[in-house]
């Protein structure tokens, strides 16, 4: 079982995709989560480094280094969703049943209109 994330978009600023495989299996389903392209490379997130010693920019690389940390742990809690989901079905894996993980909201709301 393989669970990885990808950005599809080619804009600076894209909604991470997550993507689950397992032989003939391949589910891909777009989150609400959003990263600067560069920031996801093979499904983690990488930091800045800070190239200037003022006191500014020391301050300014911080922040988007904590902003990358809170994206790195949802990324992180969704995938243990999903696979916990995966574990316990005994029903077909595919791109709906990764969205109902990813977006439970827009399903709830599915129900209860009908």
């Amino acid at each position: 079982m393989a669970i990885s994330y990808f950005i599809q978009s080619k804009k600076d600023y894209a909604p991470i995709w997550i993507r689950y495989r397992e032989g003939k299996t391949d589910a891909k389903c777009r989150t609400r989560i959003s990263v600067e392209r560069d920031r996801l490379v093979k499904g983690n997130t990488v930091s800045y480094r800070r190239t200037d010693g003022s006191p500014e920019h020391k301050v300014a690389i911080d922040k988007k280094n904590d902003a990358l940390n809170i994206v790195q742990d949802k990324l992180d809690s969704l995938k243990r969703e999903v696979q916990n989901a995966i574990n316990i079905t005994d029903g077909i894996i595919d791109s709906q049943f990764i969205k109902n993980i990813v977006h439970p909201t827009e399903n709830v709301n599915l129900l209860s209109t009908n």
